[in-house]
């Protein structure tokens, strides 16, 4: 995001996504191109990918909006699934992911399938991540193992039919029992974030020593964020989700 905003493009493969960025960049547009930033070629550490294209705004008559920026975004439609999932991930679970910020394990898994997914689309590696495949593969299973990341993404798909009904900024604690294959929801008022915080601390104390239990909170404002962010894949993860199955049921 700049200081004006900001748009997405996602197409079906990372070829479709330099094409594109190459016809815009090279248009009769009267902005200025003032960057480009290639994370297809070059990606972030935590995994992210895309390219972007930001502008200074251009007039020929006076105008407020004068030289502020904007930003175009281009990915891949599997660029785009594990963005999401990391989007998707941090809110249920509360942390910032997206900015780098949170469980370890849950950034390293996600450096690791962009990883995956580039060799798919034969881009290179995340960095710091195996070039190995069979070093990749073993290290996303630990990370699988460790956290039950298979089940808790289809968990978390799942969730987005239990939300409705919930009231815009109500707090809600979220329990996901995977051996039983049930989600239970407490609400609580807009206004209830103490009781909803005291209430999620005591009941991932007493789930602690139950790894196929897990225990979130999160604001219904924070779901509906989500979903206006993502209106085309609100948590429609398959095709991500799909390319973990085949990675760690991979034998």
């Amino acid at each position: 995001m700049q200081d004006i905003g900001g748009c997405r493009v996602v197409v079906s493969s990372p070829e479709d996504a330099f094409n594109l960025a190459a016809d815009f960049a090279s248009s009769r547009i009267r902005h200025a191109l003032i960057r480009h930033d290639n994370y297809i070629e070059r990606p972030r550490p935590s995994g992210y990918r895309g390219l972007h294209l930001v502008y200074s705004f251009n007039s020929d008559r006076p105008t407020p909006w004068q030289g502020l920026k904007t930003e175009i975004q281009f990915r891949s439609r599997l660029q785009h699934q594990w963005a999401t999932a990391v989007e998707t991930v941090g809110t249920f679970i509360g942390e910032d992911l997206k900015s780098g910020v949170g469980n370890p394990t849950w950034l390293r898994f996600f450096a690791l399938m962009s990883t995956v997914i580039a060799q798919q689309e034969k881009t290179p590696a995340v960095p710091n991540t195996p070039i190995d495949w069979g070093e990749l593969i073993n290290e996303i299973v630990e990370c699988d193992q460790r956290l039950i990341i298979s089940e808790q993404l289809e968990a978390f798909q799942l969730l987005t039919h239990q939300f409705q009904g919930i009231k815009r900024n109500d707090w809600v604690v979220l329990e996901l029992d995977m051996e039983a294959e049930e989600i239970r929801l407490v609400t609580f008022g807009a206004t209830g974030w103490e009781s909803a915080n005291t209430h999620y601390l005591e009941r991932e104390l007493e789930t602690r020593e139950y790894p196929l239990i897990q225990v979130v909170m999160v604001s219904a404002n924070s779901v509906t964020d989500l979903r206006r962010a993502y209106p085309n894949f609100f948590l429609d993860l398959s095709e991500f989700r799909r390319v973990v199955r085949e990675t760690v049921e991979r034998p």
